[in-house]
């Protein structure tokens, strides 16, 4: 039996959104041995029969990772592909059952309008906001696809149902030279006649309290979103749909949202129906448009991040303080799903930690700055459920500071957190010891990599540290099929990359932006340039291409990856104190002075 399994597409299965020269893989299964592929056939087509060909080629080849077909694809067309393939004993495959995928927008081609609920005058405001705006559909979509953006984090709607399951879109990147765009099947969301779209917009990334300063507005004091709806009809027309100056805005019922402080959410303020058609916004404000070059707009290029797992609680116990605690039994990175019932007005307060005291206590001086709250306000209807919008949390135990009557378990869950990547290896032994260090450092992935490598996901940091994902780059690989996450994240280093190929301490750069007093040429070389951190720019390229088998990884990057050598060569003294860059004047007189002795 010979036969092809696990299609990818730019390593994503059946994915919207694709580059126009994108990459196939597969996998060979066969129960002889000693086999491999010796000739393969891939055929491309518009309908899943195949009746209606775009490619269709065979060669004696053994490439089955990443492989490139020259062939001209459209914009925002769905495509279907498969592979059959023959061994070196002769054996050949059927075909593949089809992939498909979806072509992104032409490059520069998001040339929707950013709409913002906010002013000027909302630099210091966390708040959410709500955009939206209506439209007409004709009879006969053949397909739409929904593409979208936002200055800050963002949920999209549709004809009051929300658009795909992302957390957190679109993600953490060097937003002045690239900002991401989801794109969204929604074809079984439209309806014939007038359809209603929008937003919750919070600041997150982009505008929230952020890096060792906690300073906020770090690339832009007003958050907005971006939307082109392309509606392909069965007669052959096409519509586009953007957001406009005919939009919306409204106040969101996250009144304060920070990615390091948490959020407070008042359901008194929530506004069903406002994504149906025909719903009455004569109390709502128009919105104000923000210039976004269209050039620095790319399409989702790594994992998006998703709800991956749901813990219960093991324990609800009194500390020594007399404070009621929630222990999920397990470190993590995600939020908490809330159930209660009260009255309107009554609040729901809770605070999130990793440790308890040495007396039993909750603990949470090493958050520093960063206040981890959670706080519902309940508007009083039967059971309400609660999720954070535009948040995350680094925890093990919660803290009940406010509940309208007797907390149980049935109340909470605890909702894990990170950029969905495919498990690709375990761990079981008889050592019940090495068993947990096994846990221990899978939970560490799945902590730490939610849409960037991080360093930890509960204090007032959480940013994308560059040595310590090079040190734990192999044990990733181990675990996870993590090369469109490091993919992306390569991407924004070389932007951050200083002009003489020094490399920051972390990627998105954020400690440099926080600096504005400094120029920013200035800034790149004061803020980078370390061995380890550093060596990332060459390590975590080849450890990614080692376990992909995908040489395009090294082709893309190989120009940082030189600029980083050559770096360090004209930063090389031969002698006593070799590559000197990266310490201070007082260190190198110390070690002089060392030397000397």
């Amino acid at each position: 039996m010979l036969k092809v399994i696990d299609l990818k597409c730019d390593n994503f299965t059946d994915p919207v959104g694709v580059s126009f020269n994108p990459g196939f893989s597969w996998r060979m299964m066969s129960d002889g041995k000693k086999m491999y592929q010796q000739c393969r056939s891939i055929q491309i087509a518009v309908d899943d029969g195949f009746t209606d060909l775009l490619f269709d080629k065979t060669v004696d080849d053994a490439s089955c990772i990443n492989v490139k077909c020259d062939v001209e694809l459209m914009p925002l067309t769905r495509y279907f592909w498969r592979v059959k393939i023959c061994d070196n004993f002769g054996n050949k495959s059927s075909w593949s059952e089809p992939g498909s995928f979806v072509t992104a927008l032409a490059p520069g081609g998001l040339t929707a309008p950013f709409i913002s609920g906010e002013s000027k005058n909302d630099s210091e405001s966390s708040a959410g906001t709500i955009v939206r705006g209506e439209f007409t559909v004709k009879s006969g979509v053949k397909l739409a696809i929904l593409n979208s953006s936002a200055l800050g984090v963002y949920i999209p709607w549709l004809n009051n149902e929300r658009v795909g399951d992302l957390a957190l879109a679109p993600g953490w990147t060097e937003y002045a030279s690239r900002l991401l765009y989801q794109s969204y099947d929604v074809t079984g969301l439209l309806k014939e006649g007038v359809n209603a779209a929008g937003a919750m917009v919070g600041p997150g990334w982009y505008k929230g309290n952020l890096g060792f300063k906690t300073s906020r507005c770090n690339y832009g004091d007003q958050t907005a979103f971006a939307m082109q709806l392309v509606i392909k009809y069965e007669d052959g027309t096409t519509e586009i749909v953007n957001t406009g100056d005919d939009w919306r805005s409204s106040t969101c019922p996250a009144l304060y949202s920070e990615i390091y402080h948490g959020e407070t959410y008042d359901a008194r303020m929530e506004q069903p129906g406002w994504a149906v058609a025909g719903y009455d916004v004569s109390a709502w404000k128009p919105v104000e448009k923000i210039i976004v070059c269209p050039t620095i707009l790319m399409p989702q290029d790594g994992p998006p991040v998703r709800k991956r797992e749901v813990l219960k609680p093991k324990d609800i116990f009194k500390a020594p303080n007399g404070e009621q605690i929630i222990d999920f039994g397990q470190n993590l990175t995600g939020w908490v799903r809330l159930h209660v019932k009260g009255n309107p007005g009554d609040i729901v307060e809770f605070c999130h930690a990793e440790i308890l005291d040495k007396e039993g206590n909750f603990y949470s001086k090493n958050l520093r700055s960063a206040k981890e709250k959670a706080c519902y306000i309940l508007k009083g209807e039967k059971e309400e459920v609660y999720e954070p919008l535009f948040t995350f949390y680094g925890f093990r135990y919660i803290r009940i500071d406010k509940f309208p009557g007797e907390v149980s378990a049935d109340n909470f869950e605890a909702i894990v957190v990170h950029s969905d990547m495919l498990e690709t290896g375990s761990f079981n032994c008889s050592h019940n010891g090495l068993n947990q260090l096994e846990q221990n450092i899978r939970w560490g992935m799945k902590g730490n990599f939610l849409d960037i490598p991080t360093d930890c996901p509960q204090r007032d940091e959480r940013m994308g540290w560059t040595g310590d994902a090079q040190v734990f780059i192999r044990a990733a690989f181990y675990l996870h099929d993590a090369g469109n996450f490091f993919r992306k994240w390569f991407r924004d280093m070389a932007i951050a990359q200083a002009p003489s190929g020094s490399i920051p301490y972390v990627v998105p750069d954020i400690l440099l932006v926080n600096n504005l007093k400094v120029p920013v040429e200035e800034r790149r070389e004061q803020g980078s340039g370390a061995t380890g951190w550093g060596d990332a720019a060459t390590v975590c390229p080849w450890i990614t291409y080692i376990y992909s088998g995908d040489v395009s990884v090294l082709e893309e990057n190989y120009p940082m990856m030189k600029a980083w050598v050559e770096y360090i060569r004209s930063r090389s003294r031969m002698g006593l104190y070799g590559w000197m860059t990266g310490i201070s004047e007082t260190g190198l007189r110390l070690t002089q002075k060392k030397a000397a002795t």
